[in-house]
């Protein structure tokens, strides 16, 4: 699956080779597939009317709108599926303030306890950025990492409080986050000095 610019998502079948347009959009944000179920989610945006977030669960034939309150939408810049669990959903916004600060909210849908604010941060970003990369996060969303153009921040507490685990010189921008043979939740970054690896909030080198 992909999403192009002009706002549409098409699909193909044969690795590659040939695409098949499944729809159009105006204004297409931002085009997941959820890693549980393959299901598609898609962040769209149509002139005159509120942002929404639309859900396929049939390989994209049939699209459905997730009942999120559109305020809520406007500010966002990343789906996130959850990582055990196609039914629910968080989304990352970012809103800037008359302060010049950005402020970062992560947010949780889910279909039968509906929606609910993570946790909610705040950063000056340096010039010409926005301020923060989407964060990464355990299953049970107990430890969440959220890049931002500053530093690398960690909460063990499900964003109720932040550190800082590293001052970031220049990050790529390219955060990883994986599980290996050992069940540990680890991220994975890069930025001019090296690549580096954390786990629980603790800082190493590979």
């Amino acid at each position: 699956f992909a999403g192009t610019s002009k706002g549409a998502i098409i699909k193909s079948i044969d690795g590659g080779n040939s695409w098949r347009l499944l729809e159009t959009r105006d204004n297409l944000i931002k085009f997941i597939v959820d890693p549980v179920q393959s299901q598609l989610l898609a962040l769209v945006a149509v002139a005159g009317k509120p942002t929404r977030i639309i859900r396929s669960a049939d390989g994209g034939e049939h699209w459905t709108s997730l009942d999120i309150p559109p305020a809520t939408l406007r500010y966002t810049t990343h789906l996130l599926p959850s990582p055990d669990d196609s039914a629910t959903l968080y989304f990352f916004s970012q809103q800037e303030t008359v302060s010049r600060r950005t402020i970062g909210r992560l947010y949780r849908y889910d279909p039968e306890a509906g929606l609910s604010l993570v946790f909610e941060r705040s950063v000056r970003p340096k010039p010409m950025s926005t301020g923060f990369w989407p964060p990464l996060f355990s299953n049970d969303v107990k430890e969440i990492y959220l890049p931002t153009d500053r530093g690398l921040l960690f909460s063990s507490t499900s964003g109720r409080s932040f550190r800082t685990v590293a001052n970031l010189l220049e990050p790529s921008g390219n955060f990883v986050s994986r599980k290996p043979a050992n069940k540990i939740f680890e991220i994975l970054f890069a930025d001019r000095r090296g690549l580096y690896k954390v786990i629980s909030g603790r800082l190493t080198r590979p």
